[in-house]
């Protein structure tokens, strides 16, 4: 098989889409140190640009509980704590990786989740 390609044919710049953004696991993965180096290189390396990753808002990212989640005592499911200390850490690492975040605010179950009646998303 032979090709050949014309010295005059148009030609178009190469756009190297796989290098604008790589898909991630858990929100919670960010939080490691292993994870972030990892990022870090794929970025200086690669070229990678973006980052993205689910369950920013997912229960072990701690955004959202209550007193009996750590101590059962009667009347402690009342008081309930938000914390975005997680989430800003994840988000600071990415940062500091060089990279950006492609943030998703998907659909999730858990106490973040909301409560739902059968066939109802969440939103």
């Amino acid at each position: 098989m032979k090709f050949t390609i014309p010295k005059n044919c148009k030609s178009y710049p190469h756009k190297k889409h796989w290098q604008y953004c790589v898909g991630s696991g858990h929100a919670l993965l960010a939080l490691r140190t292993d994870y972030t180096r990892q990022l870090k290189w794929i970025h200086e390396e690669l070229g990678i640009r973006y980052v993205r990753f689910h369950g920013i808002f997912c229960d072990d990212m701690n955004t959202l509980h209550t007193l009996a989640d750590l101590m059962p005592l009667p009347g402690a499911e009342q008081f309930t704590e938000r914390s975005f200390h997680a989430c800003g850490v994840a988000y600071d690492n990415v940062l500091e990786a060089g990279m950006k975040p492609f943030v998703e605010l998907g659909l999730h179950a858990g106490k973040a989740g909301g409560q739902r009646r059968p066939g109802e998303g969440l939103l």
